[in-house]
């Protein structure tokens, strides 16, 4: 807790770990989205796709929406 002003307390929390989990889930809803609008599904379709296309290629299913992202490449 940090002291705000005058009598105001505000609580910060941030921890490190919870970073990496925002920034994966992130990049996730972004391949997500993308695959959304590139072949016109629900979120659950374009959820199938990633979780297909890394089960095949045995890769973990940020490293293939990390991988969509960065390369705006079509699956």
């Amino acid at each position: 807790m940090r002291m705000v002003g005058v009598g105001h307390w505000v609580l910060v929390v941030d921890p490190p770990s919870s970073r990496g989990v925002v920034d994966e889930r992130y990049a996730v809803d972004i391949a997500t989205g993308m695959l959304m609008e590139r072949h016109h599904v629900s979120s659950q379709v374009a959820s199938q796709i990633l979780r297909r296309h890394a089960a095949a290629r045995r890769l973990q299913v940020i490293e293939v929406a990390r991988w969509l992202v960065a390369t705006r490449s079509l699956l």
